[in-house]
């Protein structure tokens, strides 16, 4: 009968040790308190609260950049487009002054330099070539357009233009009831302000001498302004 109690105590002994040990039978889960840790599905750490039964994932992956985890705006914003004279139309070179049109005023043979178009946002600035023989020298002439309406950096064309007029004081020509302001300078170029619109006009009338560049660009200048007017209506 002792013998039986001895073996019946020592029975209970082990297995009161064995369900001491921690972790026994949970299957890798590491018990601490009322919270498991365990390997979830993704490899990542599933953690669940026993008190509100909810679960949080800790992605064992690299952490999520700042610039992903965040809202990021994406609109892109226009710096100030100056003053656009009450105009938004842009204009190529050609638009205003053609080929032909260049041919009839200068009775040279003038032709578009069909690769030659150059746009700067930021300015506002387009340019084109026009391309004419004179005394067999090949002519680069060129027609700028500085527009307002084209222009994504800060101020106006009347700013540019006043610079060039400031720049150039001590050798430029005024001209009257040209535009909104116009002058001519250096070689003879033509500088003439209207609206929300500056425009060059640089052609060569001698190769030998400037004298007629300026009355030439004028006639070339005349014209663009009359197609202006009647494209802005």
């Amino acid at each position: 009968m002792k013998r039986l109690i001895a073996v019946t105590a020592a029975l209970l002994l082990g297995l009161l040790i064995v369900l001491s040990v921690p972790g026994c039978g949970t299957g890798g889960a590491n018990t601490d308190g009322a919270t498991t840790t365990a390997s979830g599905a993704s490899g990542g750490l599933v953690t669940t609260s026993s008190e509100s039964g909810s679960a949080s994932t800790e992605a064992s992956s690299s952490p999520t950049s700042d610039a992903a985890a965040s809202s990021t705006d994406t609109t892109a914003t226009t710096a100030g487009a100056g003053d656009s004279g009450g105009s938004d139309k842009v204009f190529l070179p050609h638009e205003l002054l053609s080929a032909d049109e260049a041919s009839a005023i200068s009775t040279f043979a003038v032709t578009l330099d069909a690769g030659s178009l150059y746009k700067d946002e930021e300015s506002g600035t387009i340019s084109e070539r026009y391309v004419y023989d004179l005394s067999g020298t090949t002519i680069n002439a060129l027609v700028e357009v500085h527009q307002d309406s084209f222009r994504t950096g800060e101020g106006s064309v009347k700013d540019t233009f006043a610079m060039e007029k400031n720049l150039g004081k001590n050798e430029i020509t005024m001209l009257k009831d040209f535009g909104d302001e116009a002058f001519t300078h250096g070689q003879g170029q033509l500088h003439l302000l209207y609206r929300g619109y500056y425009i060059v006009v640089a052609f060569d009338a001698d190769p030998y001498s400037t004298d007629q560049n300026a009355p030439l660009n004028i006639k070339l200048g005349t014209q663009i302004l009359e197609n202006l007017k009647t494209k802005l209506g």
